[in-house]
């Protein structure tokens, strides 16, 4: 699009998933979406002779009728050479990702899964079209690391939904007083909202607060610190548990989403890297086995400063890289029963099992510098307290603390998903499960429960 002409506000979508469709639209209200489903309708497109019309981005299914996803993204190439191609699938059944992006997909996502990767896509979207007020695109966020006297580096606004707008409560630069946080606390408003052009200001906010309350040698007073982990920690699993009538489950994703990027923030505090960034890359952006590394990194992370098991950073990095060496493997979307290895022939169950080990050599091989602790983690990560574990049957005394943490938040992430479809897991419920289970030391199963079930 050429920068001088006044933007057109039409973003172009081909063959999207109902569903999907009606997500998009809910997103970017203040944008023009041209949905077309029709092969005669794209061949339409393809014979535009002013592609300024649109918006730089273009999103589509991989699949129009007859035209396969291949054909698409090439059609879609040479029409609009400069755009960025999305393409949104519903499944991952007959995708084959690495193909689309080969023959022109910027990147492909899997819908509902990747709802946190393409929000910064959106977000993407919106700032390409300048800074119009009236394009603004609000996000939410959980006001978990927000309290009375904070002062915000980033506006801070409700949704009235009779009227249908935000209202700004706090202007960036200014204090969170007490009349108003607890005016939100007394009427049960669990999240406010954010322009979406200043989350990294929320991020490096939260991540700093983070940091300060995880540091031993920080002016914070060692009870009120603790105190402060395990508040935070316990709020953010009793949403992602949260059982409750009204309870929808893309919230407990939102939380997740949340929790992911100030934890990728926390760890550049830390060490000076952006992990989350590199392992986008080591992976190849698969885009489920990456969101599941993203979780269990951030739910390892808050585990860590809230029961005082290892260093938050070791468990967060362990968390990114456990399944590294699974990326192509074929692990289905809940957890990985017992059932599951042993139908598995002989090939696939030797990867399977060996994919701790694995993991560690891939990083070696890629050259990541992990320390011996993290990949101790990593390598241990699937021993279980009663030997029964792999790769080595290790027994409770030779398995680290931190690999079981892992572990758990490893399962964590799989009983929260399972809310989608299958049983719906309070907090209670899913910390007895655990400890139940005999695959984690009493010790550690006492160290949770009095983070994040007791106040």
């Amino acid at each position: 699009m050429d920068s001088n002409k006044q933007p057109n506000y039409t973003l172009l979508t081909i063959g999207l998933d109902r569903q999907v469709l009606t997500w998009l639209r809910e997103e970017l209200s203040t944008v023009n979406i041209e949905a077309l489903s029709t092969a005669q309708a794209f061949e339409e497109v393809l014979e535009l002779e002013d592609v300024d019309n649109y918006i730089n981005f273009v999103i589509t299914g991989p699949f129009v009728q007859q035209i396969d996803g291949d054909e698409l993204a090439q059609g879609i190439r040479l029409t609009f050479p400069q755009c960025r191609l999305l393409m949104i699938a519903t499944s991952r059944v007959d995708l084959e990702i690495n193909s689309l992006k080969k023959n022109g997909a910027s990147e492909v996502y899997i819908y509902p899964g990747d709802k946190g990767l393409l929000d910064v896509e959106l977000d993407k979207i919106v700032a390409s079209l300048g800074k119009d007020p009236g394009l603004t695109r609000y996000r939410p966020v959980q006001l978990i690391d927000i309290a009375a006297g904070d002062e915000l580096p980033f506006d801070m606004s409700v949704f009235l939904p009779l009227n249908n707008k935000y209202v700004k409560m706090v202007k960036a630069g200014s204090e969170v007083r007490e009349k108003q946080f607890n005016k939100l606390t007394e009427k049960s408003v669990g999240q406010v909202y954010i322009n979406s052009q200043e989350m990294d200001q929320f991020y490096n906010y939260c991540a700093e607060k983070l940091a300060d309350a995880a540091d031993p040698n920080s002016a914070i007073p060692e009870t009120e610190r603790m105190a402060q982990l395990q508040t935070t920690t316990r709020d953010l699993f009793t949403s992602i548990f949260d059982t409750t009538e009204s309870a929808d489950f893309s919230v407990g994703q939102q939380i997740m989403d949340q929790s992911q990027k100030i934890v990728d923030k926390y760890l550049e505090k830390k060490t000076g890297n952006s992990f989350h960034e590199q392992i986008a890359g080591l992976l190849g952006k698969t885009t489920d086995t990456y969101s599941h590394a993203s979780n269990v990194s951030a739910l390892a992370c808050l585990l860590s400063m809230a029961t005082g098991v290892g260093k938050p950073e070791d468990l967060a990095i362990a968390g990114l890289f456990h399944d590294m060496a699974l990326v192509d493997f074929p692990i289905p979307e809940h957890e990985p029963t017992p059932e599951f290895i042993e139908k598995l022939d002989d090939q696939n169950k030797k990867i399977y099992m060996e994919h701790p080990l694995n993991a560690v050599r891939v990083l070696k091989t890629k050259r990541m510098a992990v320390t011996e602790t993290v990949a101790k983690i990593i390598e241990q990560h699937h021993e279980r307290a009663d030997g029964k574990g792999f790769p080595k049957q290790l027994n409770s005394a030779k398995i680290s603390m931190e690999a079981q943490l892992l572990a758990i938040a490893d399962q964590v992430d799989y009983l929260a998903q399972r809310k989608a479809s299958r049983k719906r897991y309070n907090l209670q419920e899913a910390i007895e499960h655990l400890a139940d289970s005999g695959a984690y030391s009493f010790e550690l199963i006492g160290k949770i429960k009095k983070a994040i079930l007791t106040g």
